[in-house]
């Protein structure tokens, strides 16, 4: 699945994700169960400079609205954290959703930016709490744990393979971590 439009289920942007991070060097399971739960984590990165990562995934439907963004924001915060998997917990997790027909070409200028600031408030909502925010581009996407802030950024992958990539050498993968642990700290409040 390499086209990005044509994706029209949370299965096939799980397949899609998958793909896209193992060929920059990630590995990715899908479907991946905490120790000793039923619960299903949709992706689990593991790369060599950044450790492990969770995924949720959501595929959000045209006549859905922004719940299904919250119900995911509420797994992650109330099901996945805190939790072993494979006896490690994931300290970075990452919301992704994918919002059906987004990117078809014959948007109108209104459309475009009603999209856009329901990215932005989705991110803004999801980084308040620690969660990184993986909005897929049709040219290079990547991890973010705050709007605007590079050091708090992951480069996730090119979606056009010729694309030059971003060096994963200049991410502080240490600050990435202290910031979201201090951001996770209000649960223990």
């Amino acid at each position: 699945m390499d086209d990005l439009r044509q994706l029209s289920n949370e299965d096939e942007l799980q397949t899609y994700l998958k793909e896209r991070f193992e060929r920059q060097g990630w590995t990715a399971t899908r479907e991946v169960n905490p120790d000793r739960s039923n619960l299903r984590v949709d992706l689990l990165l593991n790369h060599d400079t950044f450790g492990r990562i969770g995924i949720e995934t959501k595929y959000v439907q045209k006549r859905e609205g922004d719940t299904v963004l919250a119900e995911g924001h509420k797994q992650i915060t109330h099901r996945y954290w805190d939790k072993p998997y494979q006896g490690e917990e994931i300290l970075l997790w990452v919301l992704c959703p994918y919002l059906e027909g987004e990117y078809e070409n014959e948007k109108s200028s209104y459309h475009r930016t009603l999209l856009k600031r329901r990215h932005q408030a989705s991110e803004s909502f999801c980084n308040q709490y620690g969660i990184g925010y993986l909005q897929l581009s049709t040219n290079f996407t990547s991890i973010t744990y705050a709007p605007h802030v590079p050091k708090l950024r992951i480069p996730a992958f090119p979606v056009d393979d010729e694309i030059p990539y971003r060096s994963y050498e200049t991410v502080d993968i240490n600050f990435i971590r202290d910031a979201v642990a201090s951001k996770r700290d209000w649960d223990d409040q």
